[in-house]
């Protein structure tokens, strides 16, 4: 089921938050694999850990959410919110790209698994 009714097939919710270093080749922080599911992505933050100013590129499956976003040094910047979630479908992700890739960049998101079981 790529793509399940939200109020009458979906019956549990669970949360998970997950974190990644982001690499130049693009990383997927969040898939879903997983079939009668959707994730909603509630909070998505690049942390820049080093003294330079690095960029990311923010992409589910392949459309854009943000492009050479830079990311100051040793800062964080929130990119999605609880206020403006994304849903992933089964077979979906949410990757994120570095222009440096020397493992400056740490990304965090938070998500709910909505699930028929």
């Amino acid at each position: 089921m790529a793509n399940p009714n939200l109020y009458s097939e979906l019956n549990t919710v669970y949360g998970d938050t997950v974190g990644s270093n982001i690499a130049t080749s693009g990383t997927q922080i969040v898939t879903n694999l997983t079939t009668d599911s959707i994730y909603k992505i509630n909070t998505f933050m690049v942390s820049n850990l080093t003294a330079s100013n690095d960029s990311v590129t923010i992409k589910i499956d392949n459309f854009y959410i943000c492009k050479d976003l830079v990311i100051p040094a040793a800062s964080s910047v929130v990119i999605i919110d609880k206020s403006a979630p994304f849903y992933l479908k089964e077979l979906s992700y949410l990757e994120a790209t570095s222009l440096l890739g020397n493992t400056s960049l740490h990304g965090i998101a938070s998500y709910d698994i909505l699930a028929k079981v």
